[in-house]
């Protein structure tokens, strides 16, 4: 008999990742050593259209928001088109630069904060 972790959320019953979401969940794992939980995929779309995230830099097609995801206590940098996720960019120097030209506060947690020396080229 196959048994569950005790930290299993059962929520992940019958839940799929759509294909056309997996470089987002797949980046956010490279670059922050996080996965998402039952739910949060959700919530940072729904903080860039409410604008609880803030936008920090426009594209043309595209736009950068620094999104706050609570459960792990720390800020990642989203790619987003409206309400599509399309990509995780790691915290390089340049992030750094605009969320302070913006005034926007840190990641509270350093450690999770994606920071290298990689440029972002969205």
């Amino acid at each position: 008999m196959i048994r569950e972790p005790a930290d299993f959320d059962s929520r992940w019953y019958n839940a799929v990742i759509p294909s056309n979401h997996w470089h987002f969940h797949r980046r956010l794992l490279d670059r922050y050593g996080l996965v998402l939980g039952p739910g949060e995929f959700s919530a940072i779309q729904r903080a860039i259209v409410t604008g609880r995230a803030e936008r920090i830099r426009r594209r043309q097609r595209a736009s950068i928001y620094w999104v706050e995801l609570k459960s792990a206590k720390t800020r990642i940098a989203v790619v987003a088109r409206g309400r599509t996720l399309l990509t995780v960019l790691p915290v390089t120097r340049k992030i750094r630069r605009w969320i302070d030209l913006i005034g926007l506060p840190e990641s509270p947690d350093r450690a999770h904060a994606g920071i290298g020396e990689e440029e972002a080229s969205p």
